[in-house]
């Protein structure tokens, strides 16, 4: 196990990392971070009674591309053996760090994981697609694949989510 420090250095690096770099991007920087804040917040507000390791695996799930990058979702779709070696290396770096890790989870939480990050990447892709643009269109055709074929392993209220998600911005008033 490595020492606190380290650990902190490494979730900090970790939230940094520049998320769809291979999409040119609008309004604002996508970062490991933010999509960490926002799966986890799925989480919180649709899981009934979410587990502490479910938690901190949701908030560090993506630590490792610190050290690995985001590879693409849609090459880690079409590409098993590379999706299974990412998956091999990002085990190694959350071990080094005594970070949570999807691995660690029970079968029912991992569905929990996948199903939030899913969604939070088609809610990003739709947002940026509401601001114009056409750059996400291909990921969103292949996610929205990718999401049909699990989908029945998914949580029902991740699933639900999934089909009700609309870019709309709430109004300034409330």
């Amino acid at each position: 196990m490595t020492n606190i420090y380290n650990r902190l250095r490494a979730v900090r690096e970790g939230g940094s990392v520049i998320r769809g770099h291979g999409i040119k991007q609008g309004v604002y920087t996508y970062t490991v971070g933010q999509h960490s804040y926002d799966v986890l917040s799925i989480i919180l507000l649709l899981h009934p009674n979410p587990s502490a390791q479910l938690i901190k695996a949701a908030l560090w799930h993506d630590v490792p591309e610190r050290w690995t990058g985001d590879s693409p979702a849609p090459i880690k779709w079409r590409n098993p053996i590379l999706r299974e070696q990412l998956a091999k290396e990002e085990k190694v770096i959350t071990d080094h760090f005594d970070l949570p890790s999807e691995h660690d989870l029970p079968l029912a939480e991992k569905a929990w994981l996948k199903g939030a990050d899913m969604l939070e990447l088609k809610m990003w892709c739709t947002d940026q697609r509401a601001l114009g643009s056409q750059e996400v269109e291909g990921t969103l055709g292949m996610l929205e694949e990718a999401f049909y074929e699990i989908s029945e392993t998914l949580p029902e209220a991740i699933r639900n989510a999934w089909h009700l998600y609309r870019t709309t911005r709430l109004p300034e008033a409330f």
